[in-house]
């Protein structure tokens, strides 16, 4: 077997680097940045050969489900034409294989696979394209979902970063700070098959704050006040 080290791409422009493992997802490895003598490790991600079991790492895709789905009280499913299809936490893309189809020394685009698992579970003609670049001091993941069918489908696309809080040993967690723009805020007191929402108001939060164990899912954030 082929050490997973080797089957990395490593992405690099001025001060940034980034590796992607687009065989696994088109999971995210490292972002790092370099400054000065010191490289600031951006990205929480696994040392080891291997995922960690719990796959708290890089910068998983959702897709074409961001969290947890059931199909009535079945846990891990949704309904299609009235049918139970399989949908696992998160969705598919995030094992699935993607095909390179460009690359340069700053940026790497992918296509989803889709194998016949993912066709059964659902059934819709579809593409979808990831694009990762460096630039700078910055990482940017732009996504492209076609319907390349004859019939409309539903579908959620989510990316869910570890990022590392503080970024430096000199650091507290209490001193890295998160700032949420204004929307509905959505919650659900039984894994998500209900919904209440509520006005959110723009805020900073602390990364250590009380709320964000809880979690904290927003809708309607296209109005962002500030920078």
């Amino acid at each position: 077997m082929q050490p997973l080290r080797s089957r990395l791409l490593e992405l690099s422009s001025g001060h940034s680097r980034a590796l992607v493992y687009p065989e696994q997802g088109f999971q995210l490895y490292a972002f790092d940045v370099k400054e000065a003598q010191r490289v600031t490790r951006v990205v929480h991600a696994s040392d080891g050969p291997f995922e960690p079991w719990d796959r708290r790492h890089g910068n998983p895709i959702l897709f074409p489900s961001i969290c947890e789905s059931f199909a009535g009280e079945q846990r891990g499913a949704w309904l299609h034409d009235g049918k139970p299809l399989l949908m696992p936490l998160h969705g598919w893309a995030r094992d699935l294989y993607f095909y390179v189809e460009e690359r340069t020394e700053s940026s790497v685009t992918a296509r989803m696979a889709r194998p016949h698992t993912f066709a059964a579970a659902f059934p819709f003609e579809l593409e979808l394209i990831l694009r990762y670049s460096v630039e700078s001091r910055s990482l940017t993941l732009s996504a492209e979902v076609h319907n390349t069918g004859s019939v409309p489908f539903p579908y959620a696309l989510g990316f869910h970063p570890y990022l590392r809080a503080p970024l430096t040993q000199q650091g507290t967690r209490g001193a890295c700070k998160l700032h949420l723009p204004a929307g509905t805020r959505i919650t659900s007191p039984d894994s998500w098959r209900t919904l209440h929402t509520q006005e959110f108001s723009e805020q900073t939060l602390s990364a250590d704050h009380t709320l964000l164990n809880e979690g904290i899912v927003l809708r309607g954030t296209s109005q962002w006040s500030s920078a």
